[in-house]
C-alpha cells in the first residue's frame, strides 16, 4: 500500500489514498466527496486544490486518471 496525501486549501480539508488501488469512477466520487461538498468547483477530479505534499507523485495519479476536470 502506498498512501498519497490530497489537500484542498479551500475546504481545509485532507485525505489519503491508496494509490495501489484502482482509480475507478465510484472511488474518485468518495475521495472527491471527503474533500469537496457534492455542488463543490473547487479542486481537481479528485478534489485537489493547492500545493500537494508529494507533487510530483500527484501529478502522476491526476494524469493517470484522466487529468483536471
Amino acid at each position: 500500500m502506498r498512501k498519497l496525501i490530497i489537500k484542498n486549501e479551500f475546504t481545509n480539508r485532507e485525505t489519503w489514498v491508496d494509490i495501489d488501488r484502482p482509480f475507478t469512477q465510484k472511488r474518485i466520487k468518495i475521495i472527491r466527496a471527503r474533500l469537496c461538498r457534492p455542488d463543490c468547483t473547487s479542486g481537481d477530479v479528485l478534489g485537489g486544490r493547492g500545493p500537494q505534499e508529494n507533487a510530483e507523485l500527484y501529478v502522476e495519479v491526476i494524469e493517470s486518471i484522466g487529468g483536471v476536470e
